[in-house]
């Protein structure tokens, strides 16, 4: 994995662990060549008389790592996020699950949608959790709906909550119809 920069007499810094590069993380000087497929990496260069730059974040997939046989598209990718998931690898599992979720995989969307509401992986952000299960809900994830009416409900607004408890409830999700009862 090579990283680079068009300033002249750069200095990137890196981090593999998801967390923000500074100009005291590691200094990139080589391509990366014993990342594990999956990793996370984030980078960011300085130079003398330039602002640093914004850090840039990639996951690396190595062409010769094994990957699941899954049809359907972002289906390895997924894979991919649910064992970072599992393994508590928050920061790169939301990345994962974010590539998934993009490319149209939405039980992705689900996980991406909880980790942002939970904060985990990364900064809190109800907004886009609600962004990320509106996506999810709309394509017919149920839990999605539900999880949606939920951050409505944490929010004080039955109405909302309501609206994505039924929408759970009506297409056969139990929990959904259990919520809904919650509020009226």
């Amino acid at each position: 994995m090579e990283i680079s920069d068009a300033t002249p007499n750069a200095t990137i810094h890196y981090t593999v662990d998801g967390s923000p590069p500074t100009k005291d993380s590691p200094i990139y000087n080589h391509p990366m060549t014993s990342l594990p497929s999956g990793a996370v990496v984030r980078a960011m260069a300085t130079a003398d008389d330039y602002t640093p730059s914004a850090d840039i974040t990639g996951v690396y997939i190595w062409s010769g790592a094994a990957q699941p046989a899954v049809s359907g598209s972002g289906g390895s990718t997924y894979d991919q996020g649910k064992s970072s998931y599992d393994h508590k690898q928050y920061a790169q599992a939301r990345t994962l699950f974010g590539r998934a979720c993009d490319g149209g995989e939405m039980r992705a969307c689900n996980y991406l949608g909880y980790l942002y509401a939970q904060g985990l992986g990364g900064p809190q952000s109800v907004q886009t959790a609600r962004e990320v299960y509106q996506k999810a809900c709309d394509k017919g994830t149920l839990s999605s709906c539900a999880s949606l009416g939920s951050l409505y409900q944490d929010a004080g607004n039955s109405e909302e909550a309501r609206k994505y408890f039924q929408k759970a409830c009506n297409g056969g999700l139990a929990a959904g119809c259990d919520l809904l009862r919650g509020v009226q």
